[in-house]
């Protein structure tokens, strides 16, 4: 090859590399922009959430007066319509919390902490054997 062709060659690699980095340059600066543009829309979706969950909140504490007072309108003193109200939703509660802690109960047989422990032991095994 003569030098001219060489500094051709040269240059054309030279051309390749540049564009290539500004290709990756180019998809690095896309992928942070989709990533803002997704962390924006799940802060706006999470607030619309807990407005949701707010508004909620209010309409079962509002069915639950209702309840009570329905059940004052049933003849029962107003009194003791709260008293029912309150001992369903503690009921309720406990019964929840109950298969909440079960829930959990199970949720400590981890199967990763077994994998990993068996694979510890298959290693020793292993180790101990080859010595």
């Amino acid at each position: 090859m003569t030098e001219n062709q060489d500094k051709n060659l040269a240059s054309m690699i030279s051309s390749i590399m540049d564009d290539v980095t500004a290709l990756i340059r180019g998809h690095i600066e896309l992928a942070k922009l989709e990533i803002q543009e997704s962390v924006k829309n799940v802060v706006k979706s999470s607030v619309m959430f807990l407005v949701a969950i707010g508004f909620m909140s209010l309409a079962t504490v509002f069915a639950l007066i209702s309840i009570s007072y329905g059940i004052a309108a049933a003849g029962w003193p107003v009194w003791a319509g709260f008293l029912i109200v309150a001992a369903a939703l503690l009921v309720m509660a406990i019964v929840l919390m109950f298969l909440g802690r079960n829930r959990i109960q199970k949720a400590k047989t981890n199967r990763t902490v077994s994998s990993i422990v068996a694979t510890a032991e298959t290693l020793r095994t292993l180790r101990d054997e080859n010595k």
